[in-house]
């Protein structure tokens, strides 16, 4: 008996291990058949900034320029700006991060599944009905602000990774395939939220140089006012936004600028159609004679399955947006519309990003449609239950300043 037990927890023992190995062999199976395996010469140089970074990132009044925090002027002396103390939760590391023994297991789990995946992979492809993932980041950065912040070069791994195995295709071209009723290559499409000046420091200057899509969407009040994020305000920080000459120069380089709403409202709470028309359908027209460029895609606020209203829905179709983005995470499959596409959180840990990427299994089997799963539940008084018709929506509202959109 011992010794069958010691040759039991031998094999359990070299399981893991041989597994590992024998997925690992299947390196061809990662999505063969994408495009962007790019040659790698030598160990990508992280450290190099281009020329774009600088010239997004001067110096402002009242800015930082290394992480895009806001400093206070003094109000007397010659000491010059002195910046402001940083949240002390901060210096005690990232807060949500995944303990060493759940990553342990995650990438058990994640080599073990990969030939169920690459079989369900295969079928999918066959039908055509191969899914679409759409990653969403926030910020990119070194000082660890936010639970929402990424180190830069995790950003540049995850980023390299990426375009080594996958189609990275633009936002529009998510929504063409889904719209088309049929896809059949998996693709990956790249975005952002919210709009921090800390992006243009190295994460937007990279997807620049390496040609890579990318949507960013921005909440347009911030970057009119100069004033931080209500919700950076609340965890202590005063993180400086986008600039106007910074999403100007963006747009003119290629990069998709979105709506993200004017003040970043949680809109299934709201329930007068005049505010919900300024969040959605006038901030669009006001952020395109701003940027000098055609906003074609919108992202909710928070995004999770509560947040999202039949009402919001309506108005974003109504302001002719072609997609309307959540953030609950989950795949895009060819719908025949194309109009709702779910996001997945781009996460700090790369074994977890391979694993939502390589599309986990425990996704494949939850509702494909969860914004609407409990709406019976959520909907009252009010905006709430509204559909396009039952929208009385007032008369076109214009800002009231719109400068001079930039010649192109």
């Amino acid at each position: 008996m011992a010794c069958d037990s010691t040759n039991r927890r031998g094999i359990w023992a070299r399981t893991p291990w041989f597994a590992m190995r024998w997925s690992t062999g299947l390196k061809c199976w990662t999505f063969c058949g994408a495009t962007n395996h790019t040659r790698r010469t030598g160990k990508p140089d992280h450290t190099q900034r281009s020329s774009f970074a600088w010239r997004l990132a001067g110096q402002r009044p009242g800015f930082g320029t290394c992480c895009g925090e806001l400093r206070q002027q003094s109000r007397g002396g010659a000491g010059g700006g002195t910046v402001m103390p940083a949240n002390p939760l901060c210096a005690l590391g990232r807060p949500f991060a995944m303990p060493a023994w759940k990553a342990v297991a995650l990438g058990l789990y994640y080599h073990l599944s990969r030939p169920y995946r690459w079989q369900w992979l295969q079928k999918a492809m066959a039908r055509g009905q191969a899914p679409a993932v759409v990653l969403y980041y926030h910020r990119v950065a070194d000082d660890q602000a936010t639970p929402w912040t990424i180190p830069t070069k995790i950003f540049l791994r995850q980023l390299d990774w990426l375009k080594r195995r996958f189609d990275l295709v633009s936002l529009e071209e998510v929504h063409r395939r889904m719209a088309a009723g049929a896809n059949r290559r998996l693709c990956v499409a790249i975005t952002f939220d919210d709009g921090y000046a800390a992006n243009c420091q190295v994460a937007i200057p990279w997807l620049i140089e390496h040609a890579v899509p990318c949507t960013y969407f921005v909440t347009l009040g911030p970057v009119l006012s100069g004033r931080p994020f209500e919700h950076d305000a609340r965890l202590g920080k005063r993180l400086a936004p986008n600039t106007l000459d910074e999403l100007r120069a963006m747009a003119a380089a290629g990069i998709d600028i979105g709506s993200h709403t004017y003040s970043h409202a949680d809109l299934a709470r709201l329930t007068r159609p005049e505010v919900l028309y300024r969040e959605v359908v006038a901030v669009r027209t006001e952020l395109q004679h701003l940027v000098g460029r055609p906003v074609r895609h919108f992202a909710f606020p928070f995004g999770q399955r509560e947040h999202l209203s039949r009402a919001a829905m309506a108005a974003a179709r109504r302001a002719a947006y072609q997609t309307a983005c959540s953030a609950y995470g989950a795949y895009n499959f060819p719908d025949g519309d194309g109009f709702h596409i779910r996001r997945i959180p781009a996460d700090e840990s790369l074994i977890r990003l391979k694993n939502w990427v390589t599309i986990d299994p425990r996704k494949l089997f939850r509702t494909p449609d969860l914004w609407n799963e409990h709406a019976e539940e959520r909907e009252h008084a009010g905006l709430m239950g509204a559909t396009l018709g039952d929208v009385a929506w007032p008369a076109p509202m214009s800002p009231p300043y719109i400068p001079e959109a930039p010649q192109t």
